[in-house]
């Protein structure tokens, strides 16, 4: 099932995506939080369209980010290896780092540009949405506790991430991450059960047009499972937690630097996920 959360005549609605047509279910759940959603993932699949509300995704009068109750938005770092080798950068293992929740932004929102930003860049991602509580969970046994995928963009200033050359107390990984907007999630959230092999998925990322990264999951050095089972040793995950695998190469320090300015679009697609359309405004 492909889940979509929208508004339509001021109402935050929840929906299925089946091509270009949502069929509202907002009445068919008593809330849009994962726990909901995975308890009623059963009954949802049988159905009778023919019953329900059905709206052109053209006709709807926003995208929703596509998870109700996200918790932690886990990115890691350094995952992809030929990014690695673009960047030069030589790590044992990943590392992660945190986004706040407000960075969150519907994948179809503008991305903010204010006047603290200066180097923004673009990071497309495969984003895993987690399902169940787990702790220590092992590599074998991780897909038990992944409900769906989404697409996810960690936008990041490398001014801020870079600042005085990331020396000392320069460099600030978080604060380049941290602003509103800079983590559009969705359009929309695609249970794991369509998706026959997250580590092959093709994504491909524009901006203004023109093909800026395109590169496959398969370049990940820690899929699903492996990042799953890893980050669940050292904090319990819950539902509605997300884990962004990372980018691959072709950021925008590698294009010339030439970084997002108010006026540019970008869209981000993921093979069987959707596509993220954003334009930068100035805020």
């Amino acid at each position: 099932m492909k889940f979509i959360r929208f508004v339509k005549n001021a109402s935050t609605r929840l929906g299925l995506l089946e091509g270009s047509i949502i069929y509202d279910i907002t009445e068919q759940v008593t809330s849009q939080d994962i726990s909901t959603l995975k308890a009623h993932t059963d009954q949802l699949k049988q159905l009778n369209k023919a019953h329900l509300v059905a709206l052109p995704l053209g006709d709807i009068d926003r995208v929703l980010e596509c998870v109700a109750d996200i918790g932690k938005i886990i990115c890691i770092g350094a995952n992809s290896s030929t990014h690695n080798q673009e960047i030069g950068v030589e790590l044992k293992e990943p590392m992660f780092f945190f986004k706040p929740r407000s960075a969150i932004w519907g994948a179809m929102d503008p991305i903010p540009y204010t006047e603290m930003n200066q180097k923004v860049d673009w990071e497309g991602e495969l984003a895993v949405v987690i399902g169940k509580q787990g702790k220590n969970i092992s590599a074998a046994n991780a897909m038990e506790y992944v409900f769906g995928y989404a697409c996810f963009n960690d936008l990041s200033d490398r001014y801020w991430q870079f600042k005085d050359g990331g020396a000392e107390i320069g460099g600030q990984t978080c604060m380049a991450k941290c602003f509103d907007g800079f983590a559009p999630l969705g359009p929309t959230l695609v249970t794991k059960d369509e998706i026959d092999d997250p580590e092959n998925l093709q994504m491909t990322l524009k901006v203004n047009g023109e093909i800026r990264q395109d590169f496959n999951s398969s370049d990940y050095i820690r899929g699903v499972t492996e990042c799953v089972s890893q980050l669940s040793r050292f904090m319990t995950l819950n539902p509605g937690d997300i884990i962004a695998l990372g980018s691959g190469p072709g950021n925008a320090q590698h294009w010339n630097e030439q970084y997002l300015q108010p006026g540019d679009t970008v869209s981000f697609h993921i093979e069987g996920l959707g596509t993220q359309h954003q334009t930068v405004v100035k805020a």
